[in-house]
């Protein structure tokens, strides 16, 4: 049931942010989850992490064009709150990507199962 009502979360949260939101404040929502789902996970370094996702999967994910996305990319550079390099992305002031879109994090699950855990300690 714990499990149903996340997802139901996720899903609303998901759908309120492509229905409400412009295409700049959607990527910031988008990029300002993915840094705390792998904040949790430590796997963010000075507020930098890892996103092997491609322009064309990230406009597939929130109703964009690619090119769509490529602008907006440097829209988000150009105010200074995304630095996008290849597959790294650094949020210099995370706070404000959260401010921007009034980000609210209740529907991200604050626990990782004990097995997830394991298998990250395990790794390099």
């Amino acid at each position: 049931m714990a499990t149903a009502t996340r997802q139901q979360a996720q899903l609303s949260e998901r759908l309120i942010y492509l229905g409400k939101y412009s295409a700049h404040e959607q990527l910031a929502h988008f990029l300002y989850e993915i840094y705390l789902r792998l904040k949790r996970i430590k796997a963010v370094r000075d507020n930098s992490f890892f996103m092997p996702l491609t322009q064309e999967l990230i406009s597939d994910a929130l109703g964009m064009s690619p090119v769509h996305v490529s602008r907006t990319f440097s829209m988000l550079r150009d105010e200074g709150l995304v630095i996008r390099n290849r597959q790294h992305v650094k949020l210099p002031d995370p706070e404000a990507l959260s401010r921007l879109v009034e980000f609210n994090d209740s529907y991200i699950d604050e626990f990782l199962p004990p097995s997830f855990s394991e298998l990250l300690k395990a790794s390099p």
